[in-house]
């Protein structure tokens, strides 16, 4: 808990019979002046004409009640009344967010004779100043109105930015403030693992006084009432992970009871695969489809020593079309030598297969399917010369039953990282088991540790409910795929 208090507070235990010396005029400018009522730890350095305050971004990760965005506000009221920033940027996980976090703070700690009025989703001050409001769930929004113009940007709530979109909106409203100030303030309590907020501490951990980064906890605040804070510690009692986080501010590397914890990772890493594993494979767990938003195909590659130890050698997963990731799957086989590829086959069942035989037979290769008894419940064939060898993986169990056999490999220290997926390494140590559907990078990941490592059980055949509308989308990919062969061989 901090020692220090604002002049506010000084003021009120050691001369409580000021504020009856001062003027009305001098009691207004006293309520509307920030250093007045910011503690020190509150204060962000401030920028000048010729100084941008020593720094880039300025961010808190702290407790509730802490007061970040009281501190935020009346930094960028005072920045745009002194003339300094014309066009900012407000993001929050959603746009009713944004107002009611964002635009109502601004209004709220802006000085009587410098209030800021809503204006088109945004605000708009005196003196013609404007910020625009985006929302984290649009990522592409900081590339329209005001984009790449900004001079200040405010990203408040970033522990609550949808996950698929928050590293592209993070990305796309920070290169858009690159005018003036040039300056990013973001704030944020912790609740297990975010991308966005691991990449704001490692840029804080490698230059500290550029990308400025304060820590509290809700106790720093002594406006805080002692039953608000009883009520609060019983919501989130001491020794709980809640408390740690919600209340002291504390940031973990992974999520509470995630399947994988980031150090069974960090400390098993390899810098090279081995140079004679006994297999490669591939594998996939095919996306929805290809729409903002949704999870991308998970794509990995890797290989086993004689030792049974798993190297996850590459992450190829994206946004791909299923000719695009059709193709890839192949070339991994074609190209780096491995035996086959372990697929899910939940989505577009028997139209990927095929799509994947007219990949394989352009590159001269036969596809065989796992499949009848001479293969169930088998280790994968090893590399046969021009065959792709595939295995389908109905997705009839739970996630959580499927992931937490490689994990518990991973947790031995069996399973090896070729160098850093951050991607997948998100995923696997923030998905937590009931949480609803796991993301296919971790699927995928999941799929390629259990086959390389023998530990696969019969998974149910029994066939899901087909999506008509997108066997029908692969149905029209695939017979454009053989007419382009017959084209070739008319030619």
């Amino acid at each position: 808990m901090s020692d220090l208090i604002s002049p506010a507070s000084a003021l009120a235990h050691c001369e409580p019979d000021f504020l009856d010396s001062l003027s009305d005029v001098e009691l207004l400018a006293l309520a509307n002046d920030p250093d007045c009522w910011l503690r020190p730890e509150q204060q962000i350095p401030r920028a000048t004409d010729d100084d941008r305050g020593g720094w880039s971004y300025y961010g808190f990760i702290c407790g509730r009640g802490y007061g970040k965005t009281y501190a935020i506000a009346t930094y960028i009221n005072r920045c745009v009344e002194d003339g300094l920033a014309s066009k900012i940027g407000l993001m929050a996980p959603t746009d009713d967010r944004v107002d009611e976090v964002q635009i109502t703070a601004l209004i709220d700690t802006a000085p009587p004779w410098f209030k800021p009025e809503r204006y088109n989703g945004g605000l708009r001050w005196p003196n013609g100043a404007i910020a625009y409001a985006f929302s984290a769930e649009a990522p592409m929004g900081p590339r329209g109105a005001g984009g790449g113009e900004l001079h200040l940007s405010w990203l408040t709530e970033i522990v609550a930015w949808q996950r698929t979109t928050r590293l592209e909106a993070f990305s796309n409203i920070t290169t858009a403030t690159r005018q003036g100030l040039a300056q990013v303030l973001w704030d944020t309590t912790s609740k297990g693992k975010n991308d966005v907020i691991q990449l704001l501490v490692k840029m804080s951990e490698e230059s500290p006084d550029l990308f400025r980064l304060q820590r509290g906890e809700m106790f720093d605040n002594p406006q805080l009432g002692e039953t608000y804070l009883r009520t609060e510690c019983k919501k989130a009692p001491p020794g709980t992970r809640k408390h740690d986080e919600e209340i002291r501010g504390l940031v973990f590397d992974e999520a509470e009871g995630a399947t994988w914890k980031q150090a069974w990772i960090s400390d098993n890493r390899r810098p090279r695969p081995p140079t004679d594993p006994i297999i490669r494979l591939v594998s996939c767990d095919p996306a929805i489809s290809t729409a903002p938003g949704t999870d991308d195909t998970g794509i990995h590659v890797g290989s086993a020593d004689e030792f049974g130890d798993v190297y996850v050698e590459k992450d190829l997963s994206g946004r791909h079309e299923p000719d695009t990731w059709c193709a890839l799957l192949v070339e991994e086989c074609a190209s780096n030598n491995a035996a086959g590829i372990v697929i899910e086959r939940n989505r577009g069942a028997d139209v990927n297969i095929a799509l994947i035989r007219v990949h394989a037979q352009r590159r001269g290769f036969e596809l065989v399917l796992l499949k009848g008894p001479e293969y169930e419940d088998k280790p994968f064939p090893r590399r046969r010369p021009g065959v792709i060898f595939v295995r389908e993986m109905w997705a009839a169990t739970s996630k959580q039953s499927r992931a937490v056999a490689p994990a518990s490999y991973g947790k031995d220290g069996r399973v090896h990282h070729v160098g850093e997926f951050a991607a997948t390494e998100e995923e696997l140590t923030t998905w937590v088991p009931g949480a609803g559907e796991s993301p296919n990078k971790l699927d995928s990941h999941s799929y390629l540790v259990a086959e390389l490592a023998g530990l696969n059980v019969a998974e149910s055949r029994e066939r899901p409910a087909a999506n008509a509308a997108e066997a029908a989308r692969a149905h029209d990919l695939l017979r454009e795929a053989l007419k382009e062969i017959g084209r070739k061989r008319t030619t």
